[in-house]
């Protein structure tokens, strides 16, 4: 073979290569809406191209499901792309990249493990975070990316742009300068997330007097990996639009029910006065989650409401969290009451503090753990805690870690709080008998 024969057939070979391994996500991947056997995943990609996305077990792609985008709708935002997976087997590690004819991605591959089985017993850890800057490159990021749990949940602050703009590219935009973060996208590519909002990424106002509602929720029902949102389809507001219809969502993970509040969308302003009218989920997620709480006891072991801001807080001034909202908090413990409903526990953020109550002290108390935030500052939260409060050093990011024991007989709950570095700052176990 001649010289020149051989230069064009090696530069051939090379541009070759280079196609199938392109890079062609923009940022992300990330997922979320995980199951035992599905799951979401969203990208945001450098330019139009139709792609499918490879779902493998082993991370040389060699036996793989292959999902094609979701369809493109008139309200997408441009290069936005979904992909729902099916079919995948339970307790299994899947790694996926992003296909467009022979190109392949190859820098920004994914990862995620599905759950275990419904209703079995099954042991697992998840991780908890509050507020971040947007933006942030906290170290925190990192370290709940090597604490390796089955999914991760921001409770809210995702950013703290504070939004006051009537347009859903100024909340897209945002999401893009989260993603920009190196440590934040990490963790999204390697451990499904759970997200719902609070103070700062909802818009200004943070209530159902918000004028950036619409943009908010568009945004959120496009760019986040969600498990369905009952309120859309609900009858009863069928006619509401979709800036008035709460976030609020709920999975299971083997005996586990966790339901995740929407704080913000439906709330009366935090200044009415304290009263049957005043409200922090508004009257249709306040019957949807008494529904779910019952629902959860005939199936579930324990059930988790997660709330953005902390249940058993108490004369916090200028807060907005449950102290303003004693009225429907105390007709919501009462009814939990006196329906004897068990083994519910809230797991809050945004506190300031790592702290816990554990429900010993009185008969109704119900048990709360508090994972404070990664690095937005707020004022300490007081509150009846027997464990904690602790206060951050001024370089501290904080999260919580959440190992679950089910040992069938009975679920045994670890609550770490722990700090960027990995240092363990606060522990506490509690432990759920089966009914």
């Amino acid at each position: 073979m001649s010289f020149s024969r051989y230069f064009i057939l090696l530069l051939a070979l090379l541009a070759f290569s280079a196609g199938a391994n392109a890079q062609l996500v923009s940022r992300g991947p990330w997922s979320g809406a995980v199951t035992a056997y599905s799951a979401e995943v969203n990208l945001v990609l450098f330019e139009s191209r139709l792609t499918t996305l490879e779902v493998s077990s082993d991370r040389d792609f060699v036996r793989k499901l292959t999902f094609p985008e979701e369809p493109r709708r008139k309200s997408d935002l441009p290069l936005l792309t979904r992909y729902r997976l099916k079919r995948l087997e339970p307790n299994t590690t899947y790694y996926y990249r992003v296909v467009a004819g022979r190109d392949r991605e190859r820098q920004r591959v994914g990862q995620l493990r599905t759950g275990p089985i419904p209703g079995q017993a099954a042991s697992f850890r998840f991780i908890v975070a509050g507020g971040a800057a947007t933006g942030s490159e906290a170290g925190a990021f990192s370290e709940i990316r090597y604490q390796a749990p089955l999914f991760f949940v921001q409770l809210g602050n995702l950013h703290n742009a504070s939004i006051n703009a009537n347009d859903a590219r100024v909340f897209a935009e945002t999401y893009h300068r989260v993603l920009d973060s190196f440590t934040h996208v990490e963790l999204l590519q390697r451990v499904p997330a759970v997200y719902t909002w609070d103070r700062f990424d909802y818009g200004q106002g943070a209530d159902r007097e918000s004028p950036n509602a619409f943009p908010a929720h568009l945004t959120y029902r496009h760019y986040i990996p969600h498990y369905p949102l009952p309120a859309d389809s609900a009858p009863e507001l069928a006619d509401d639009l979709i800036g008035e219809k709460p976030i609020t969502q709920a999975f299971t993970v083997g005996r586990v029910r966790f339901i995740v509040l929407d704080t913000r969308t439906q709330r009366t302003p935090v200044n009415t006065p304290e009263g049957p009218e005043k409200s922090m989920l508004g009257k249709w997620q306040r019957e949807w989650l008494e529904n779910e709480l019952v629902r959860a006891q005939s199936n579930h072991v324990l059930t988790f409401i997660l709330t953005s801001v902390p249940w058993h807080a108490s004369g916090t001034p200028y807060a907005d969290d449950w102290s303003r909202y004693t009225h429907e908090r105390n007709e919501i413990a009462q009814w939990i009451s006196d329906q004897g409903l068990r083994n519910i526990a809230f797991i809050s953020a945004n506190g300031g503090t790592l702290s816990a109550v554990t429900g010993t002290a009185a008969p109704d108390q119900l048990p709360e753990f508090q994972v404070g935030e990664i690095d937005l500052h707020f004022n300490h939260v007081e509150g009846p805690w027997d464990v904690g409060p602790l206060f951050r050093e001024e370089t501290e990011e904080f999260f919580g870690v959440f190992d679950i024991d089910d040992n069938r007989s009975s679920i045994k709950v670890t609550f770490i709080g722990m700090n960027q570095n990995g240092s363990e700052r606060l522990r506490t176990v509690l432990e759920f008998s089966v009914n």
